[in-house]
């Protein structure tokens, strides 16, 4: 017999881009990308699958939100300023996650994976299932079974993290509900590209560029 679910279209999307970005030498969220900063790419990607837009910053609310505002803002996006970035990576999910309700989805999308396809967020959404708490993208790479960014968090994982200590760790966190992870196979190597510094993101640059050619041309 099968078991009927709600499933969800839209989620909450949270964009963590609150970090010093000090090995890149300059803001990720306001490098190039096709002539427009990486962060406005990520918005008009994940907005039509959003509910709502929270963009988690730093020390660098003002300059990062001075960019969105010249090319998107609406209702549909919030800022969030964190005033303890010190505190490290989970400080910034904390403050987003009690911005949150915890009626869909949530999405959590870092600077770091910026060209990750539309079809990994939708097949992640597709996935959807009340039966676990952490959907995760994963391919296969080198023979090996990688599994990468965004994450997926059902509802009910809200109040987990609100829980948590802001000097939490997310990873451990997460390891902590193996058995409530669900892994959804895609073929796209962004979700494995972390931008730590200048030499990742001309690499990740130069596949993500390749790859549209390649899209353009089938």
């Amino acid at each position: 017999m099968s078991i009927n679910f709600r499933k969800y279209e839209k989620v909450q999307t949270i964009i963590l881009s609150a970090g010093f970005s000090s090995r890149m030498g300059e803001d990720k969220a306001l490098l190039d990308y096709d002539d427009i900063p990486i962060i406005v790419n990520l918005i008009r990607k994940i907005e039509n699958l959003s509910e709502k837009v929270f963009i988690v910053l730093g020390e660098n609310f003002l300059q990062v939100k001075s960019v969105i505002e010249q090319y998107d803002y609406d209702s549909k996006i919030e800022f969030i300023k964190n005033q303890n970035v010190k505190n490290g990576m989970f400080s910034s999910v904390k403050v987003a996650f009690d911005s949150i309700t915890d009626e869909l989805p949530i999405m959590l999308q870092l600077i770091d994976h910026p060209f990750v396809g539309n079809t990994v967020y939708e097949k992640l959404i597709e996935a959807f299932d009340p039966n676990y708490l952490i959907f995760k993208p994963y391919m296969h790479y080198r023979n090996k079974k990688r599994a990468g960014h965004p994450i997926l968090f059902s509802p009910e994982f809200v109040d987990i993290i609100r829980k948590e200590s802001i000097d939490s760790n997310l990873k451990e966190l997460i390891n902590r509900f193996q058995d409530k992870i669900c892994y959804v196979e895609v073929e796209d190597q962004a979700i494995l590209h972390n931008l730590n510094n200048k030499k990742d993101y001309i690499k990740a640059l130069k596949i993500e560029k390749m790859f549209k050619l390649k899209d353009e041309r089938m």
